[in-house]
């Protein structure tokens, strides 16, 4: 079956990652991010009848010539979504959303396209009636068995965006210091707060360098945002990267690749045992487990969705 993955500019690997898997053809929205072109389809999308159809990138040509086309939830899927069903491509669209959704999505248009929608949170799945999927990560990005963190790696890695959690991941590297334990904090600006006097907001970093410093840190620190139930990347990386975590997340205790030797659940779990638990060895997970969340594996079940939704058989 062949599946052309539309999604928004983000991290390049993951497009060359995606592209590892026979079948699939992943590729950006738009030709171009530029400030021109922005605009443009900002104006596109507020008048009546507007296309965003003009700045799509050449996958539009040969669209019809994939059994699946996965839109990943942007404020540009309902224009991107009319533009196929226009080309009479609606048994071959499905919405992905692998974000909480937002009043952005406009998601009652979206239903109203009366194509499937995926998402990865549960709370969303219940609340508009949609189909529930876990997240997914790569194996091609990890090695199949966990490695021996690196000498000068961290005990606690935190990576991502401010998003209204300054001060309480300040207080929780403040903890770790108590505790002895080194953290390397790489904490972007989402113009959420200022940056404090005890912490200046990083650059953003490429990819890459975000797996090297997972594989060299002992555990990853995942802090969920208020309403969010969807697992996040946090966990993916640390279940292949066979990396300890530390989380705010309660429910991760009834997922599959849950055990309490690699999962430390704050508010919940004894704060008094953190150390001892950073520094014990990491219990390997069922590699039938993993593979569950392997994109493989992940875009397999999604293609065979919508074939059994009435869409392409391969």
């Amino acid at each position: 079956m062949r599946v052309l993955y539309l999604t928004g500019r983000e991290n390049a690997l993951y497009n060359q990652h995606r592209n590892l898997v026979a079948g699939v053809q992943a590729t950006e929205f738009f030709a171009s991010d530029a400030r021109w072109a922005k605009l443009g389809r900002r104006v596109m999308r507020s008048v009546p009848f507007g296309s965003v159809s003009p700045f799509f990138a050449d996958w539009i040509g040969r669209a019809h010539e994939f059994d699946v086309i996965l839109l990943t939830g942007t404020l540009h899927s309902q224009p991107i979504g009319n533009a196929l069903i226009r080309r009479g491509l609606r048994d071959r669209l499905v919405h992905w959303f692998m974000n909480p959704i937002t009043p952005a999505d406009r998601i009652e248009r979206l239903l109203a396209q009366d194509v499937p929608i995926i998402t990865f949170d549960p709370r969303d799945a219940e609340q508009y009636g949609l189909r529930l999927e876990t997240t997914y990560y790569f194996s091609s990005l990890a090695p199949e068995s966990a490695t021996t963190p690196g000498p000068t790696g961290a005990d606690v890695f935190f990576v991502g965006g401010d998003k209204g959690r300054l001060g309480q991941l300040i207080q929780l590297r403040q903890q770790f210091d108590a505790l002895g334990l080194s953290s390397d904090f790489h904490i972007t600006d989402t113009g959420h707060a200022r940056s404090s006097p005890s912490h200046a907001f990083s650059p953003p970093i490429p990819y890459a360098e975000v797996v090297r410093r997972i594989q060299d840190s002992r555990c990853l620190l995942d802090i969920v945002q208020a309403g969010q139930s969807g697992l996040t990347q946090r966990p993916m990386e640390a279940l292949f990267h066979g990396r300890k975590l530390i989380t705010n997340e309660t429910t991760l205790a009834a997922q599959d690749f849950y055990r309490k030797e690699n999962v430390f659940i704050l508010g919940r779990d004894d704060p008094a045992g953190l150390a001892a638990f950073v520094r014990s060895p990491y219990r390997p997970v069922d590699p039938a487990v993993r593979a569950r969340y392997d994109f493989r594996n992940w875009m397999a079940r999604v293609a065979a969705g919508v074939a059994r939704s009435g869409g392409p058989r391969p």
